[in-house]
């Protein structure tokens, strides 16, 4: 018997304006397992982890664990990351999963500026 999938799409799909960027992908993720996602420039690999993390609106569905994901669900870093000078450090480490886990003293004071 199969595991259930610990990460789901169905019919996942984006357009920007008249591009269609994903077309109703459907995949299964199993647990524990290790998936790298490849292709040629373009052809919507940072849009598809984009969409499932729900950073960017897309048609179709995203479950973890058979369900519909929920914000935070699903962690994603983008390729390129800028923030405005004013952004404090822990509203970053909050965007991104509150860097648990990061040893004291690693970090700048959580209410430090970026810049």
């Amino acid at each position: 018997m199969a595991a259930e999938p610990r990460l789901s799409t169905r019919q996942l799909g984006k357009r920007y304006g008249q591009v269609v960027v994903l077309d109703s992908v459907s995949v299964d993720f199993e647990p524990a397992s290790l998936v790298a996602v490849t292709g040629p420039n373009g052809a919507g690999k940072s849009t598809f982890l984009a969409c499932l993390a729900g950073v960017i609106g897309h048609s179709g569905e995203v479950l973890v664990n058979s369900s519909p994901a929920t914000p935070g669900a699903i962690a994603y870093l983008p390729q390129r990351v800028q923030f405005p000078a004013n952004v404090l450090v822990g509203e970053v480490l909050d965007l991104f999963g509150g860097g648990s886990g990061v040893p004291n003293g690693f970090l700048p004071d959580r209410v430090r500026k970026m810049s």
